[in-house]
């Protein structure tokens, strides 16, 4: 490498190479102390890109093999470079290896004595700079005069502060002639550290292209030394995020959600929903549904770790249900990566609570298992979509399960049902006389670590199930002791048209005994159905499996200790 002075603090640099023709991609130039000024080319191979206010790279273009090999004369020209500053320096020259690793190759030191150049505005001078507030962005507005010797076409911002960036810091412009002044240009600030202030390094080059990214190549490039600073406001973000609802129904609370997000400062990684007041999810669907959810919390969490700024529609609908009056009110939290919330929004919608249409609990009881309370129930999946997942809901917080879900295999289908299943009672208040539990349903089942979850929930709070408290105390429900009619809820009536609910005579808390007989005799005393060892399986058919007919029929139950119990029973469809 030689250097050769020229004017002021300007300086022509020349390189050798007797290496290969076709192995060295570039040159980079770094000074210690000065700051690198102007630059222009003087090869036909190389493009000028600044790195910083310190560091000049000459990178070879598209269509290039890189430095070439010396002519006959040895040295050849790679380009000028001026400084500005005071005092010597020592400038680090790196011949840079070939992609895709862009190694430094080797080093060559140069001194340059005697600038004493004070810092000056040869290049960019800066008219005026601020910024502002616009739809919760941080919008960087500036005004520059040309006070280089070439028409500027391009301009490159370098923020000197850790945190604040510009979304572009290239900016294409029109011809700015020398000692012409420009028209105001806008930029976006991404500010990720609430930074009150920021200061920047503004370059310019002849061309209206991103330095080194494609042709035509820049020939002049010039930079001053002068860091330009400002004052960065807060912005509120909730003025740029806007979530807005479209009724799917002219009537019904059905709706779907669209997102514009005009948010720069992070990814949107998370939204959550709260029903307030009363207001309830009968069905949510959107993005990947985080376990566990709840009638009146619902969390989603963004494909891909996060959603960049843009218009997202339909990325999330629900229908609402509950006890609120309307106007009905969903509260919106958006967060980023880290949890934190970045906004919250509100929706109040004036419609209609639709029904809610679920998983619900059919044919269910609680009994005796030595000293464990056992929960047995079957599922009528109501939903729009077959059911891979139900969690469980208790209202009361006493209850504790042994599990707070079930993966259901096989899935129960849409208009299905599924069962039994059952779950084991832990712990309860001793004090509570009814044990209620509703359902939540998904699509999919929640697998974290191999990134599985749900697409669509539900939820059916207002069809909770509740059933007479029963208390095990350690008794041996095998005995005759906890074979007790008094233990037992035995119901009064059967509607067995198949629709999952109240199809089965089923007699409450009866799996303590070893056998129950049953007799059922029509209005005229006439036994038409009977079992030695009833399975609470009976239907209201007769013996040979017939449909009775709709009516009142009494029922005669006998325990293994003799005890009989006489009721009537309604039947009907």
């Amino acid at each position: 490498v030689r250097l050769t002075a020229d004017t002021g603090c300007c300086y022509l640099v020349e390189i050798s190479n007797q290496y290969s023709n076709s192995y060295f991609s570039g040159i980079s130039i770094t000074t210690n102390t000065l700051t690198i000024a102007n630059v222009s080319s003087g090869n036909n191979w190389s493009a000028i890109s600044y790195q910083s206010p310190t560091q000049v790279v000459f990178s070879k273009i598209i269509g290039s093999t890189g430095i070439p090999l010396d002519g006959v004369s040895g040295f050849q020209t790679l380009g000028n470079i001026c400084f500005t500053g005071s005092g010597a320096d020592q400038l680090i020259v790196s011949f840079i290896g070939p992609a895709p690793q862009y190694d430094t190759i080797c080093t060559k030191l140069i001194d340059v004595s005697g600038c004493g150049i004070p810092v000056d505005t040869s290049c960019v001078a800066m008219i005026d700079l601020s910024a502002q507030c616009d739809s919760g962005l941080v919008k960087m507005k500036f005004q520059i005069k040309n006070n280089s010797t070439f028409t500027m076409r391009g301009l490159t911002l370098y923020s000197q502060t850790v945190g604040v960036t510009p979304t572009n810091m290239f900016i294409p412009i029109a011809d700015l002639l020398p000692g012409q002044t420009s028209p105001y240009y806008n930029t976006t600030l991404i500010v990720s550290n609430n930074a009150t202030s920021a200061c920047f390094f503004f370059s310019a080059c002849d061309q209206n292209t991103v330095p080194s990214d494609q042709g035509p190549y820049p020939n002049w490039c010039c930079m001053d030394s002068i860091p330009y600073c400002l004052t960065i406001p807060h912005c509120d973000p909730c003025d740029g995020l806007f979530v807005t609802a479209s009724q799917t129904d002219p009537s019904n609370c059905c709706y779907n959600l669209n997102l514009i997000n005009n948010y720069y400062n992070s990814k949107i990684a998370y939204m959550e929903f709260f029903g307030i007041g009363g207001t309830q999810f009968a069905l949510l669907s959107g993005w990947n549904i985080l376990a566990p959810v709840g009638s009146s919390h619902i969390k989603i969490k963004a494909p891909g770790g996060g959603i960049s700024p843009g218009l997202y529609q339909n990325f999330a609908s629900f229908c609402l249900t509950g006890t609120s009056a309307s106007p009905h009110t969903v509260l919106i939290n958006i967060l980023d990566s880290m949890g934190v919330i970045i906004c919250i929004d509100t929706l109040n919608l004036d419609c209609q609570l639709v029904p809610p249409t679920c998983a619900n609990i059919v044919n269910d009881s609680l009994y005796c298992s030595g000293t464990n309370i056992k929960y047995t129930f079957y599922v009528k999946n109501n939903s729009p979509f077959n059911l891979f997942q139900i969690d469980f809901q208790t209202p009361d917080v006493s209850i504790v399960l042994d599990s707070n879900h079930m993966e259901l295999n096989p899935p129960i289908p849409v208009a299905g049902t599924g069962g039994p299943y059952t779950v084991t009672i832990l712990s309860i208040d001793t004090n509570l006389t009814t044990f209620c539990m509703y359902l939540t349903g998904h699509n999919g089942i929640y697998d974290p670590i191999h990134g599985l979850a749900a697409t669509e929930c539900c939820t059916d709070s207002m069809g909770v199930i509740c059933l007479p408290m029963i208390k095990c105390g350690g008794c041996n429900c095998d005995s005759v002791t906890c074979c007790q009619f008094s233990n037992m809820t035995i119901p009064n009536g059967i509607t067995p048209n198949d629709d999952g609910k109240n199809d089965v005579f089923e007699i409450l808390n009866s799996k303590g005994c070893n056998y129950i007989s049953i007799k059922v005799l029509n209005r005229w005393g006439n036994m038409v159905y009977h079992s030695d060892d009833y399975k609470n399986d009976w239907k209201g058919v007769n013996d040979s499996g017939t449909k009775l007919v709709q009516g009142t029929y009494f029922i005669i139950l006998e325990l293994p200790n003799g005890n009989k119990k006489g009721i009537y029973v309604d039947i009907r469809y």
